[in-house]
């Protein structure tokens, strides 16, 4: 019985399983890393075994002096990432935090002494204005420079000139407030996301003040039409220089190496640097159609007159509302833009676009009006003034559809970045 039992290998058996037992764990066996789930951007927290402060984190922290006890973690590739705070997408955004100084122009002795009489074009010029500058924005991230406007015009227009060309020098956003020229020094954190917003802000200021113009216009007298013409060229003017640096930077994000933002973030930041050339290019045609008006009245001048300013309300407050609609984040999302997207197809197979309409209606009136100016009916077109006159307000109305277009494009752009980068 038990030869059997030997030979059949019983004890054997249970004297193998009990080595099993006893003999010593060394550990469990490693496992392969999911390097997808390794590469996915997501939230740590700054504190470890026993509230103990992370190394890597630390280092953030000191430097910048973070008070939050998680950041971002963001993967670019499998030997290196990057760490960022978890506000840090809308820090840029939110100017009232901004540290705000006054630079007097009273303090810069030679400057205001000298400037004036000087050539133009020597770097000694403004030395003392670009040391100021720099020094006022070291200490923070964030700086308004408000600078007030002196009170002898000529040294106000040297200080415009000098702060315009020393915002392409230094890199701040310049812009002119009531009473005062502000200076924006802001650190740039290189994501696409956060210069779409800042182009977006951008944009709406200007679209705002272009808004606000056919209010002023419709029973205003010629002269103040052409002064607040010239103001928004200038308002104008000076956010392209800013548009024109965001678009740079956008570009050299989307083609840096290796590439970790999405391409729909510069394609963003691009139609709305396009939308912003278009409403420069519509100012600076009215300002030369406001050359080109005579100080008399005469009839003709009258029908062109009346069509300069029914151009604003017929063409370039729909498209400029248009614009404004298709940069706001409404509660609608997705529904909002494809209904933008049906309307623009629905207006350019139609041929019902404001724009349109206000083409056919000059056009008609031009051939109702042209035969009675004059006995032989040629009086419209006989002087090349007239015509110089009708060609801008067909080019500025054309301005005003490509604007309306790229308000459709900003808006199916929002929706790629909605469903496919936003929404991740």
């Amino acid at each position: 019985m038990f030869k059997n039992f030997y030979q059949k290998g019983y004890i054997r058996t249970e004297r193998s399983s009990l080595g099993d037992i006893l003999k010593k764990r060394r550990g469990k066996q490693p496992v392969k890393p999911d390097t997808n789930e390794a590469l996915k951007e997501r939230l740590i927290s700054l504190k470890g075994a026993q509230y103990s402060t992370m190394n890597i984190p630390i280092i953030y922290r000191r430097t910048f002096g973070w008070e939050e006890d998680a950041v971002i973690f963001k993967p670019i590739n499998r030997r290196s990432f990057v760490v960022y705070r978890t506000d840090i997408d809308e820090e840029e955004m939110q100017t009232e935090s901004y540290v705000c100084r006054e630079l007097d122009i009273n303090d810069l002795p030679w400057y205001r002494a000298n400037r004036v009489g000087s050539k133009e074009g020597l770097e000694s010029n403004i030395e003392e204005l670009r040391e100021s500058l720099i020094s006022f924005s070291l200490t923070d991230r964030y700086v308004n420079v408000d600078i007030k406007r002196p009170g002898d015009s000529e040294l106000d227009r040297c200080l415009r000139g000098d702060l315009e060309y020393l915002s392409r020098e230094l890199g701040y956003a310049y812009s002119n407030q009531k009473g005062s020229y502000r200076c924006t020094f802001i650190f740039p954190r290189y994501s696409g996301e956060q210069l779409m917003r800042r182009s977006r802000a951008i944009l709406s200021e200007s679209l705002a003040a272009f808004s606000e113009l056919p209010e002023q216009i419709y029973d205003a007298k010629r002269l103040d039409v052409k002064e607040a013409l010239e103001d928004l060229r200038y308002f104008i003017e000076t956010r392209e220089v800013t548009m024109d640096d965001l678009y740079t930077q956008a570009i050299n994000v989307h083609w840096d190496v290796p590439s970790i933002e999405p391409a729909g973030f510069f394609l963003m930041v691009q139609s709305m640097e396009r939308s912003h050339d278009e409403l420069e290019f519509m100012v600076r045609s009215a300002c030369s159609v406001m050359e080109m008006f005579a100080p008399q009245d005469g009839e003709e001048k009258g029908l062109l007159w009346e069509e300069f300013i029914s151009l604003w309300r017929g063409s370039i407050s729909p498209a400029v509302s248009r614009m404004i609609t298709s940069l706001e984040e409404g509660g609608d999302g997705s529904r909002g833009d494809l209904e933008m997207i049906r309307l623009r197809r629905f207006e350019k197979e139609g041929r019902c676009s404001p724009q349109d309409g206000y083409l056919k209606e000059l056009t008609q009136k031009i051939e109702r009006m042209a035969p009675t100016c004059t006995e032989d009916g040629g009086g419209l077109f006989s002087s090349g003034t007239h015509v110089e006159i009708m060609e801008s307000l067909f080019v500025i109305n054309r301005s005003a559809l490509r604007l309306a277009d790229l308000s459709q494009v900003i808006s199916k752009y929002r929706l790629y970045l909605r469903n496919s980068v936003i929404g991740r």
